[in-house]
């Protein structure tokens, strides 16, 4: 290829004057060329190796994909197989547009137009936001520098991702095509009793064995969204919080002396910064025992977000380590639901408890998951009825994939 390109280079010096009034370029033909190559077709429709190019650009920075791991050739399995995944994704984003264009769903009316430009202002926007809080600027830079700066990153992102306004509309107007057919094709999903009834069994003795053995894993479980239909035996506190945070530099460098073994160090630096928050930690202490409401107080005073997240509580056990040790004690040696601490230090800041509410250890009862659980059955019979459909619709069309042209 370097050989070639070198031979052309020849060609052009001694063919400049053609070249330039035919205003056309070798290499340029080669490149509309090899992207112009069909890669795969669903009923005639052409993917080409341009589309898909753009698709695997876009791949390459969700992953992090470089050149250099395209050439590692350890990793040159892993690049195929993602390769292949892609392209058969994008044959199968073809069959639903193809079937979804069939029953007139991408005929928009007026007001999704319209909700489609909205979404388009409003992803720019916050692409435009992302890429302003990643930059910094040289001081002095007039509000107008600042913003043509943040353009200029702007449109470079723009050009190299792919995202332009039209891809963007295009896809946001494909979303709602395919939404729309994904709602008719699963609307008949439901949920027997019965069913039911077996996945909460099987959920509970998923959940015992898990969390039995690692209280842990309940909390993380919990903590990440996930219903637990489970409560280890011992049962859980939920304790609600108000954290009156360290600086952010203060905890960066308490951590790092922690992480380098210096504890000694760390607490010293802990003590001096703990100081600087003491009179509002107090403050808000004082409001509690003068009989402040404490929900009012974590609106007024906490800085943790997580509190915002499980308004009823962190769930806590005496034997979970998920938490840093002083707020476990802490949480452990409150003797009722509705006590409250005093001030807790730690290297994030002071803390103050208040034990909420108790779960008894054991099953959760039926009634208390039911939703998630009829939620969980009709979305596995939706994802069902949906993949039955799509090979239907795959196996009606005259599918070809040429793997080996991509590259």
């Amino acid at each position: 290829m370097i050989r070639l390109k070198r031979k052309l280079a020849v060609i052009a010096l001694l063919m400049s004057a053609v070249m330039i009034a035919g205003g056309c370029s070798l290499i340029q033909i080669n490149e509309e060329r090899d992207a112009n190559v069909v890669v795969a077709q669903v009923d005639g429709k052409a993917i080409t190796k341009g589309e898909f190019l753009s698709a695997w650009n876009q791949m390459r920075l969700q992953y992090g994909i470089t050149d250099q791991n395209e050439r590692d050739s350890s990793v040159a399995e892993t690049v195929r197989y993602l390769k292949e995944y892609l392209l058969d994704s994008m044959v199968e984003d073809e069959v639903m547009e193809q079937e979804a264009r069939k029953r007139g769903y991408f005929d928009l009316s007026d007001e999704q137009k319209a909700e489609i430009e909205e979404e388009l202002a409003s992803i720019l926007e916050s692409l435009r936001e992302s890429i302003e809080q990643s930059m910094t600027f040289e001081e002095g830079l007039s509000d107008e520098q600042k913003s043509a700066l943040i353009d200029a990153e702007l449109n470079t992102y723009i050009e190299e991702s792919g995202y332009t306004d039209e891809y963007i509309r295009s896809t946001l107007e494909n979303s709602k095509a395919i939404s729309a057919l994904y709602e008719e094709v699963t609307k008949d999903a439901t949920a027997e009793e019965s069913a039911l009834d077996a996945r909460y069994n099987e959920n509970i003795t998923a959940d015992r064995t898990s969390y039995e053995v690692d209280a842990d894993a309940y909390v993380e479980a919990v903590l990440g969204g996930k219903s637990a239909y489970y409560v280890p035996k011992g049962g859980i506190r939920l304790i609600q919080q108000i954290l009156i945070m360290l600086p952010a530099d203060a905890r960066s460098e308490i951590g790092a002396l922690r992480s380098q073994g210096d504890d000694e160090g760390a607490d010293a630096k802990r003590e001096e910064a703990l100081e600087g928050i003491k009179d509002k930690a107090e403050e808000a202490l004082s409001k509690l025992e003068g009989g402040a409401d404490f929900d009012d107080m974590i609106e007024e005073y906490n800085e943790d977000p997580g509190m915002e997240a499980h308004p009823d509580g962190y769930p806590v056990s005496a034997n979970v380590t998920s938490y840093v040790p002083e707020f476990t004690q802490g949480a452990m040696e409150l003797g009722k639901q509705g006590d409250i601490s005093g001030l807790i230090a730690t290297d994030h800041g002071y803390h103050i408890l208040r034990y909420a509410d108790s779960l008894e250890g054991g099953a959760v009862p039926f009634e208390d998951v039911r939703e998630q659980l009829r939620e969980e059955v009709i979305n596995e019979n939706k994802a069902k009825l949906w993949n039955d459909a799509l090979e239907q619709w795959k196996t009606a069309r005259e599918i070809k994939t040429y793997p080996k042209r991509i590259g």
